[in-house]
């Protein structure tokens, strides 16, 4: 059992986490790991519990983090991270920290999943860029970086922490309820 220790103000804990090789990426409300300052979004080395160089220095809670292609994705409530101005969604540089170029514009964040057709699934707090609105889920290439034409309306969405896939529908899960919302279209990967 990796020993990870967490400092904050009360009520922190790990709103997400993704595994890469030795390194564990974890996002939540607190302020230092092991010691460490590491706001929000950390990296740590599996394998002694170090804290690893990673330092995106978020400015508000980070709710999910995904390695995509290469690219680690994160989300949540921030307005900067990795030194840059992004809004609830970044790709991050995943052994610095620093954002990348992609700045998609999701105000109040979203919930992120990658598929297993390679393609990031983003569903909105509110909008991204503007043009895509909440209650609908995207897919995202990672080629284009730009969501793909496939957008089917959701009936309702809690916004999670992480999405279940099937190879036919998204699972959301709730407190009580599992509902199945079914692909409208052919996956953009099909």
């Amino acid at each position: 059992v990796l020993p990870i220790t967490l400092g904050g103000p009360p009520g922190y804990w790990v709103s997400g986490f993704d595994v890469v090789d030795d390194t564990l990426y974890i996002a939540g409300p607190f302020a230092t790991v092991n010691g460490v300052a590491r706001p929000y979004l950390a990296a740590v080395e599996m394998s002694t519990g170090t804290v690893l160089p990673f330092d995106p220095s978020p400015e508000a809670l980070v709710t999910t983090v995904r390695l995509w292609g290469g690219r680690l994705v994160a989300a949540g409530v921030f307005r900067r991270i990795g030194g840059e101005r992004r809004r609830g969604l970044a790709e991050l540089d995943p052994v610095t920290g620093r954002a990348l170029d992609w700045n998609p514009d999701v105000p109040e964040g979203g919930a992120i999943e990658v598929g297993r057709d390679g393609l990031l699934y983003v569903a909105p707090g509110r909008s991204i860029s503007g043009r895509i609105p909440r209650d609908t889920l995207a897919a995202i290439s990672p080629s284009t970086l730009r969501p793909l034409p496939w957008r089917p309306a959701l009936e309702f969405f809690v916004l999670l922490d992480r999405l279940s896939f099937t190879p036919d529908c998204f699972v959301p899960p709730t407190d009580s309820t599992v509902k199945c919302h079914p692909r409208a279209l052919p996956s953009p990967s099909q």
